[in-house]
């Protein structure tokens, strides 16, 4: 269900597709990969990211700590005419506003710290309405209409495979799996009990239902984000944290 959504929020002409995750948990990651899965080849895609990580060899990279004002980034990526552009960080007001003005006409690919959809969401259109000198209420039709869709993602260990053993359950972990396992701890994996790491994904869709719903109560924002997004998202993230236990 992730995988079928995200292909069709990211073939879309134009809009913003917001990558979510907590700090350190693989959001630029997520984001190289979705460049190099979804984008044809010979896409012109722009990127304002850190120097020290680049996402892919055909996309062209500009620094997101270049000294330039919302004027200077409007002109240099209207100058280098992208079919598509990826930011590798919208948790700064300028690169949030940036990536707004050119969601409307183009599709963007963003990450943005948060712990979940409802977190991304919130902090984004309230981060670019700040940006834009504009009231929450009156920026968010604006926002709204520019989004495809959140991919939330989470990081979880995996057990080391030299120690793994089956390990008690409760009676209430009974009623989830009926096996799970545990590390034991051994000299492979330094006596931690595991070793590598998987990604837990959820993919929030931004259609025409959840919009009006959204935008049927401007006045408390915050407040339906959190039901719309467990309303039409995949909720993917428990069955695939249950299936690998």
């Amino acid at each position: 269900a992730v995988t079928k959504g995200l292909a069709r929020a990211v073939v879309r002409p134009f809009g913003m597709l917001l990558v979510a995750a907590p700090r350190g948990e693989g959001k630029t990651a997520t984001l190289a990969a979705i460049l190099r899965k979804y984008f044809p080849a010979d896409a012109s895609i722009v990127a304002a990211a850190s120097p020290a990580e680049p996402l892919a060899p055909r996309v062209t990279q500009l620094s997101r700590h270049a000294q330039m004002s919302y004027r200077d980034w409007c002109s240099v990526i209207a100058y280098l005419a992208p079919n598509a552009l990826a930011f590798d960080t919208i948790d700064e007001p300028l690169m949030a506003q940036v990536a707004w003005e050119f969601a409307a006409s183009a599709p963007v690919v963003a990450s943005v710290t948060a712990a979940g959809g409802a977190d991304a969401l919130s902090t984004v259109v309230m981060t670019a309405a700040a940006a834009a000198g504009l009231p929450v209420n009156e920026a968010l039709p604006l926002f709204v209409d520019a989004l495809n869709g959140v991919v939330a993602q989470h990081l979880v260990k995996t057990i080391c495979p030299h120690c793994k053993q089956e390990a008690a359950l409760s009676d209430e972990d009974k009623t989830l799996v009926e096996t799970a396992f545990t590390g034991k701890g051994c000299a492979e994996c330094l006596n931690t009990g595991y070793s590598g790491q998987i990604g837990l994904f959820d993919l929030v869709k931004i259609d025409k239902g959840f919009k009006h719903a959204l935008l049927d109560s401007p006045s408390a924002f915050a407040m339906p984000l959190r039901r719309l997004c467990e309303e039409f998202g995949t909720s993917a993230m428990r069955p695939q944290g249950l299936q690998w236990v």
